[in-house]
């Protein structure tokens, strides 16, 4: 399994330092463009189609990864994981520009209202190769279970415990008929609800990361230090440590990164092809502010959050759960384990809902039936309290696993025909050129 990850780590790098060079340093140089193009667009034209679409992968993405995955991110790989964490958000960017652009291309030369790597696959490769758009789907489908729903459950089981001492079985029975409602609606239903819910469960949760920073704001340059020189090597090299605490750091820093914001998976890009008229562009840089708001503001402020509180720095807590709960109990007392249970909560449901959505889109795309589509929500409903059978260490190898299945492929695939896709961007000079083919 390390080697199967490390080899997806330097693939979604290698992808990352190509697209990038190809760009023009696109993510870098014109990020303030990327956010005109995005937001100053939704507010001047009030089309919030794509900031929809954008939310719904934005919920599937910000899920309990970045609390408990960069918790236990810093835990096995120290603070040299959040360096490569960071790096591996900064490579996704360009990536999730080039993978939406491709899949929003497609579906709208094809007239369709869906799209994303499986269709993708089976339109533009040749011969037995059109057979990775099937294979691609059906890992879909898998992953959706695990990434989407076994582990974001467990989580929801976990913090309701955790919080408010709440059995299984009231947990069982809140979820799943909220589930099925938003399931069993129609696309809008999703997009509207993480349309509100996303944004609403992000602001309460970076707020709360702000005012534990604040309240160790003298442990905070210690812990830039110990993210940076763990990189460089004065850490290992003072500490006598072989390269493989580095090794294990890009492993682990990358592989979680790729667990949140999900860019080469090729997941996100089968909610940004479901936006209603919208351009490939504009949606590509809805997928930079994806990356951005998920790894480079989430995830780093939780990392902060981590490593500059004293009770991470005193080390006699090594399980995620209970060192995120206990440095928010650290800085709000009682109500901190309340406040963090119903944020991780509220990103795990955010999650099952938008890796619902693309199950059933790979569904659809295998065999657009009703009755397979009844026949798959209901298992997938079923495993939420399913989830409480399954061990945590089985489930985060076989969420890998899957994880692995879906970017392989598909990041194989961008580095053939992701350059096509940004080398305009290369070009842009200002906002006003975003009609770039």
């Amino acid at each position: 399994m390390g080697i199967l990850a490390f080899f997806c780590a330097l693939l979604l790098l290698l992808n990352g330092v190509i697209l990038t060079v190809k760009s023009g340093f696109f993510q870098f140089k014109h990020l303030g463009t990327v956010f005109k193009v995005t937001f100053k667009k939704l507010i001047k034209s009030n089309d919030l189609k794509g900031f929809k679409a954008m939310a719904l992968a934005l919920g599937s993405t910000i899920g309990i990864g970045n609390i408990i995955g960069v918790t236990q991110a810093v835990i096995i790989g120290g603070a040299g994981a959040v360096f490569w964490m960071l790096v591996s958000g900064f490579a996704g960017m360009i990536i999730k520009f080039a993978e939406t652009y491709i899949s929003v291309e497609d579906a709208r030369a094809n007239n369709r209202t869906s799209g994303g790597p499986m269709y993708v696959f089976y339109n533009k490769l040749k011969g037995v190769y059109k057979k990775f758009g099937s294979l691609f789907a059906f890992v879909c489908i898998l992953a959706s279970f695990t990434a989407g729903n076994i582990i974001q459950s467990k989580s929801i089981y976990r913090f309701a415990e955790i919080g408010f001492r709440i059995k299984p079985l009231f947990v069982t029975l809140l979820i799943v008929p909220l589930l099925l409602i938003i399931i069993l609606g129609k696309d809008r239903l999703y997009q509207n609800f993480s349309a509100v819910f996303v944004p609403l469960m992000s602001f309460f949760y970076v707020g709360a990361l702000l005012i534990i920073i604040s309240g160790n704001v003298k442990n905070v340059l210690n812990a830039f230090y110990s993210i940076f020189s763990s990189v460089i090597g004065f850490k290992p090299i003072v500490g006598g440590f072989s390269g493989a605490v580095i090794s294990n750091a890009i492993r682990v820093g990358i592989m979680k990164g790729l667990f949140t914001h999900e860019a080469g998976m090729g997941s996100s890009p089968i909610a940004h092809a479901c936006a209603e008229n919208a351009d490939p562009f504009t949606q590509g840089c809805w997928g930079i502010v994806e990356v951005f708001v998920d790894t480079v503001i989430v995830c780093m402020l939780t990392a902060l959050a981590v490593l500059s509180s004293p009770i991470y720095l005193s080390g006699f807590l090594n399980d995620p759960f209970e060192l995120i709960c206990s440095i928010f109990e650290n800085t709000f007392g009682g109500f901190g384990i309340k406040a963090l249970s119903i944020s991780a909560c509220c990103f795990a449901f955010a999650s099952i809902i938008g890796w619902s959505f693309y199950g059933i889109k790979a569904i659809e795309f295998l065999a657009d039936s009703l009755i397979i589509k009844r026949i798959y929500i209901f298992l997938f409903v079923l495993y939420v309290p399913i989830s409480l059978l399954i061990s945590d260490d089985f489930a985060w190898i076989v969420t890998d696993l899957l994880n692995s299945a879906m970017l392989i492929p598909n990041a194989t695939f961008l580095l053939c025909y992701g350059t096509d896709a940004v080398k305009p961007l290369s070009r842009i000079r200002n906002v006003l050129e975003i009609n770039i083919r």
